[in-house]
C-alpha cells in the first residue's frame, strides 16, 4: 500500500509541478527558417514588335487596314531558350500600282510568359511616322 501510494503522489507532483512549469515559464524561442528571398520585380520595357514602311499610295484606308493586320496571329511558347515566339500572317493590300505585301520577320521575346506577353499586345500602340513618300508604322508593347 505504502509503495502504490508514493507512485501515485509521485505522479501527482510530477503533473502539477508540470503544469505550474509550462504556465510559469516563458517558451524558448524556436528557430524559424531563413525569409526566402523575394524576385526582384522585372520593370517593364518597351519593345517595338515590328516598323513596317507603308507607301502612301494606299491611302488613309489602306493604313487603317493595315495597322489592324499588324497584330501578331500566333504566339507560342518557347522552352529553349526560354520565351515568347511571335509570328504574322502576310500583311496584303491592293494599291492603284499594285499588290502590297510584307511578310513581318518572327519576334523572340525572351523570359516572357505567353499570357504576359497577349496582355501586352492587347494594350499595344501604334505609332505613325511620315517619312515623305511612305508612312513607318510600328507597333510597340510594353512588357
Amino acid at each position: 500500500m505504502k509503495i502504490r501510494n508514493l507512485l501515485i503522489y509521485t505522479l501527482l507532483g510530477a503533473g502539477i509541478g508540470y503544469l505550474f512549469y509550462s504556465l510559469f515559464t516563458k517558451p524558448k524561442p524556436t528557430l524559424k527558417p531563413p525569409p526566402k528571398p523575394s524576385l526582384p520585380k522585372r520593370e517593364k520595357e518597351s519593345i517595338v514588335l515590328i516598323k513596317v514602311p507603308i507607301p502612301k499610295t494606299v491611302g488613309e484606308d489602306g493604313l487603317r487596314k493595315i495597322i489592324n493586320q499588324l497584330k501578331p496571329k500566333r504566339i507560342l511558347p518557347s522552352r529553349f531558350p526560354l520565351g515568347v515566339n511571335l509570328e504574322w500572317d502576310p500583311v496584303m493590300l491592293d494599291t492603284p500600282i499594285g499588290k502590297f505585301v510584307f511578310k513581318p520577320p518572327y519576334k523572340f521575346i525572351k523570359l516572357r510568359t505567353t499570357q504576359e506577353v497577349k496582355k501586352a499586345i492587347d494594350q499595344s500602340q501604334t505609332k505613325i511616322k511620315d517619312k515623305g513618300i511612305y508612312w513607318e508604322v510600328s507597333l510597340i508593347i510594353l512588357v
